[in-house]
């Protein structure tokens, strides 16, 4: 590993909100570093969880192998067209079925197009009878990362914010990687991990971002961090302990950020219906008939609300305000960092922000590079402390 001589910040995320509450309850705290020793090759993403049918186009010469179960091996000289299954004894291809468990495709010529995606590379197909099929795609991370840019910032955006995002998106996935080396993927293509769109997305100027900072990933003291991003601090980023059950990390701290002020998502505002919001926590297993009204309370130095206080005519309920917004959703309610005044029956909230908060803040990213920082300067605003290797 080559250091280039630059320090800069830690980052903090959240894994997705089940994780998280797995974690609370099994008394672990997720970790905050990890170390560079072993980093896993490909990277395994899950772009298909558990569908009971999936179309698959495999272009040029192509493979479909059996990995556990019953020997198979079809081999297609020209692309294959065609649908998958899950059943109860394995997997169904076609007219053809297989007592199988896992499978690998391969496109020895062209590309593999899942429910219409388009990829380069290999699947591993798993089957779970009880569930269905999920498709596993093995990725090179350079590769991983110019379907997964574009999808996360603007490719408009100036070079260097693009740069920044590049680096930062590297060491997260790489970070994931070696937390979940054992397990059948690291991520998915989902905002809870990375949004990942594959090869159809790909665009010019993210591809040269990945490139100009090829192998590049946020490390301190020679270990890499979990390099959590959202798109809007509306100010102050988060310390991450104060939010997730993560361990504390001297380079996950919050700072002040007026780089976002006036950009997009900055500030919001949302009108909820006491009803629906009461429709919602009934679904998520709470006595909530009869919603008088909603209070955020336990605000952190961010800004951000740590409890929800929900009232009702004959008494009160306290809920964690990260459960309350997962609940509501969180792109309607788009941080914490909120106020909520009730009137008629109807919660009228006013937000600053988009998202958790922690680490790397995009729109405050393309603010700094507006002004003509590099992307190592704005790595090391928002993670101070931490440094840039090159892997």
């Amino acid at each position: 590993m080559k250091r280039l001589g630059l320090l800069l910040v830690g980052v903090a995320f959240c894994s997705s909100m089940m994780m998280a509450h797995a974690q609370e309850e099994s008394g672990q705290l997720l970790p905050t570093l990890l170390p560079l020793n072993v980093i896993p090759k490909p990277l395994r993403v899950a772009v298909v969880v558990n569908k009971p049918s999936v179309k698959v186009t495999i272009g040029g010469t192509n493979e479909i192998r059996g990995l556990e179960g019953e020997p198979l091996f079809i081999e297609n000289k020209g692309s294959f067209h065609g649908t998958m299954k899950a059943t109860q004894y394995g997997i169904q291809i076609n007219q053809t079925f297989a007592q199988v468990r896992k499978l690998e495709l391969k496109s020895n010529e062209g590309k593999i197009a899942v429910n219409g995606r388009l990829y380069t590379g290999t699947f591993i197909v798993y089957v779970d009878p009880g569930k269905g099929l999920t498709f596993v795609h093995d990725v090179s991370v350079e590769e991983y990362l110019r379907g997964v840019l574009p999808l996360e910032v603007n490719p408009r955006w100036p070079v260097e914010a693009l740069k920044a995002q590049a680096v930062v998106a590297r060491t997260f996935a790489l970070f994931k990687a070696i937390e979940k080396k054992d397990q059948p993927y690291m991520l998915t293509d989902k905002v809870t991990s990375q949004v990942y769109g594959g090869e159809l997305y790909r665009q010019k100027a993210t591809d040269e971002a990945v490139r100009l900072t090829q192998g590049e990933v946020l490390t301190y003291q020679n270990q890499i961090i979990p390099a959590y991003f959202h798109a809007n601090c509306g100010g102050r980023t988060e310390k991450a302990d104060e939010v997730w059950p993560v361990v504390p990390n001297p380079v996950l701290q919050g700072v002040v950020c007026l780089y976002c002020k006036g950009l997009k998502h900055s500030s919001w505002s949302l009108s909820l219906p006491l009803k629906d919001i009461e429709k919602v926590m009934q679904k998520r297993g709470y006595p909530a008939k009869n919603l008088s009204g909603l209070l955020f309370e336990d605000f952190d130095l961010s800004g951000r609300s740590r409890k929800v206080r929900l009232k009702y005519p004959y008494g009160e309920a306290v809920i964690k305000a990260d459960d309350f917004r997962s609940f509501i959703g969180n792109d309607r309610l788009k941080s914490l960092k909120v106020q909520v005044t009730v009137k008629e029956g109807v919660a009228h909230f006013k937000g600053k922000g988009w998202g958790h908060g922690i680490g790397f803040c995009q729109w405050g990213a393309k603010g700094q590079a507006a002004q003509g920082r590099n992307y190592r300067e704005i790595l090391l605003f928002y993670f101070p402390g931490s440094e840039i290797m090159r892997l």
